[in-house]
């Protein structure tokens, strides 16, 4: 389209150049095609999303691209294709996004230190075809979410409140950790015999571990933990019969509560944190 409409302009100069001149009322007029609506939806609820995050200081990034790779840093590094109405993107997501930030108390997400969100069309491992649902780009202090399970008849099985959650903690984690992110109370927490290993196994949930990606390293098992207490229904039942869960679960409540005291009692989907008189802070489901 864009090609023809060059060859009317290029075609009707000449006519000027050569001929009498074409009265300016007939000259043709190229008129941009309307916006559809659901790109005018998008355009409306990505200002609200907008308007969310700024309440607590955070920018949507507009795009076009974001890239991470920095010079001399090129393994792993990914580019992340900023989502526009013209993506098909369900403008939906956008409101779900929304939500679920906003859910989040300020002094947690001045503690996650959260400066960016950018809504990915997709994000893209570079030289690869594929990448990850969402990222956490630690210094940049920027959480993306890749929309392009969403675009498909084929949803993605991953709610897209589990990617904001998850995500999330990674930065919360690295603010409260530091760059070199050591955890001893995390690594007291290691089923004996294991090591976590990159790519993790796929399969059943391994006794220790919320799931089987949890096993990758202490990072994401720590955000894993956090996804599925606050996102994740069987989380109850996971921590009543694996106390290595239990223990885990204890950690990431007890940090978040540091900073939001009753966020988790508010948003988590089961609660039941108690304080036995011998001490230590245990899990248990509600009503026991």
């Amino acid at each position: 389209m864009r090609r023809e409409m060059g060859r009317v302009a290029w075609l009707t100069v000449i006519a000027v150049g050569c001929g009498p001149a074409i009265p300016a009322h007939r000259l043709p007029v190229l008129v941009p095609p309307e916006p559809t609506v659901a790109e005018t939806t998008f355009a409306e609820r990505t200002a609200m999303l907008r308007a969310t995050l700024l309440r607590s200081s955070i920018e949507l990034d507009a795009g076009p691209t974001i890239d991470t790779c920095r010079p001399g840093e090129w393994k792993n590094c990914m580019r992340c294709d900023v989502a526009t109405g013209m993506d098909g993107v369900d403008p939906d997501l956008l409101d779900r996004v929304a939500i679920v930030i906003a859910s989040y108390p300020a002094p947690l997400l001045e503690a996650a230190e959260l400066e960016h969100l950018a809504l990915c069309r997709r994000i893209r491992y570079e030289g690869k075809e594929d990448g990850p649902v969402g990222l956490a780009q630690l210094r940049e202090h920027r959480l993306m979410i890749s929309v392009e399970g969403y675009m498909t008849e084929q949803h993605s099985s991953t709610a897209i409140e589990q990617i904001v959650h998850h995500e999330l903690f990674h930065l919360f984690d690295h603010a409260n950790l530091g760059e070199a992110h050591l955890d001893p109370a995390w690594s007291e927490l290691t089923p004996p015999g294991f090591e976590y290993r990159d790519p993790a196994g796929s399969g059943p949930r391994p006794a220790g571990f919320v799931n089987a990606y949890a096993t990758t390293d202490a990072m994401e098992d720590r955000a894993s933990t956090f996804e599925y207490l606050m996102a994740h229904d069987e989380t109850c039942q996971i921590a009543a019969i694996d106390p290595i869960v239990d223990a885990k679960l204890t950690v990431v409540r007890e940090r978040i509560t540091a900073v939001a005291p009753k966020f988790l009692d508010r948003r988590a989907p089961c609660t039941g944190w108690v304080a036995p008189a011998a001490g230590t802070p245990t899990y248990r489901l509600p009503g026991r």
